[in-house]
């Protein structure tokens, strides 16, 4: 199948047919809500309610999104979140593009952490000399104790 950079009229019956599918998700007793992939702490905060309020408004969301999967796990997406337009060009549904970036993620943490680490040693390290020359130095300027043993 080759991909082309086709215009789809809205006069084409498979846009009636997305539209129609769409519409009659969100009508359906058991649709339940996108919320149940995010955690409490999430669903509650201003950057969720923003995230919506930008989808309702017709506006695409793209990034890198915490979810949480169906044991109770964290997965990481990459995904576009885009809102499907009715006739009137009015936002109707949403459909989302994703793919699963969780291992990616968790090895830029891994890393992240590593140079932290490397970080507190060099800090640690940097520490330790300074007290080092600062010793150093008080004992050089330390009076030189002489021994009376020196046999004169």
């Amino acid at each position: 199948m080759a991909i082309g950079a086709g215009i789809v009229d809205d006069d084409d019956p498979i846009v009636a047919v997305v539209h129609e599918a769409a519409r009659r998700c969100h009508r359906a007793p058991g649709c339940r809500h996108h919320s149940l992939f995010v955690s409490a702490e999430e669903r509650q905060s201003p950057a969720y309610a923003a995230f919506w309020k930008a989808l309702a408004s017709g506006e695409f969301q793209s990034g890198e999104f915490r979810r949480v999967a169906k044991g109770g796990g964290e997965v990481w997406i990459f995904g576009t979140y885009n809102p499907v337009l009715d006739a009137e060009g009015k936002p109707c549904a949403v459909v989302k593009f994703a793919n699963d970036v969780t291992s990616e993620v968790n090895d830029r943490r891994r890393r992240a952490e590593g140079l932290r680490a490397i970080d507190a040693d060099i800090a640690d390290i940097t520490k330790a000399k300074t007290e080092a020359r600062r010793a150093r130095k008080r004992l050089a300027q330390a009076p030189r104790c002489r021994s009376g043993n020196g046999g004169s």
